[in-house]
């Protein structure tokens, strides 16, 4: 295997690594925006599309050299004849199944790269959506506690006004004889 697959199977288990840590339940949304939002990572989010889109460029190139790699082991595999080079026909076979471990990594990768572009904005998202819903809960408190000021004070002015002269059906007092 050579250096770039290395690269690449070790990019996938820790994508794979990463995905799994993300859907622990164990950290809270909250957290993991603070993580996502933190100064280190604040200094990448402003050209973090172009380094994704990179990356994801990186990753359909070597999922295409996969391909043709295999296309290319699989078609040698057939000019060769197992009866006169058996040697021959195994290393073509070893070739050719080298070729699909390296495309299936890549696939994989590219994969595992989108499913961690999505956790992340909707990690991000429900964060966001979250301290929304908060703000608003604290505005709803907010006006239920002036509402019942209002209904407290309301209530006690009309038992002000019943305390020293009855309240006709139209409103106007009308004093005790």
């Amino acid at each position: 295997m050579s250096l770039q697959w290395t690269v690449i199977s070790w990019f996938v288990y820790a994508e794979a690594a990463l995905v799994l840590i993300m859907c622990l339940p164990v950290v809270s949304v909250q957290r993991w925006r603070r993580i996502l939002r933190s100064r280190l990572l604040r200094k990448f989010d402003s050209s973090a599309y172009v380094y994704f889109n990179v990356f994801f460029g990186l990753l359909i190139l070597l999922l295409i050299d996969a391909y043709r790699k295999m296309r290319q082991h699989a078609l040698e595999e057939l000019s060769i004849d197992e009866r006169v080079n058996p040697h021959g026909f195994a290393l073509s076979r070893m070739r050719k199944f080298r070729s699909q471990i390296n495309f299936t990594l890549s696939a994989g990768a590219l994969l595992l790269w989108l499913v961690l572009k999505w956790m992340v904005s909707s990690l991000i998202g429900r964060a966001f959506l979250e301290q929304d819903l908060s703000i608003e809960r604290a505005k709803v408190n907010d006006l239920q506690r002036k509402l019942d000021e209002a209904q407290r004070k309301l209530s006690s002015t009309s038992a002000a006004g019943v305390v020293n002269g009855s309240v006709s059906d139209d409103g106007s007092d009308k004093k005790a004889d």
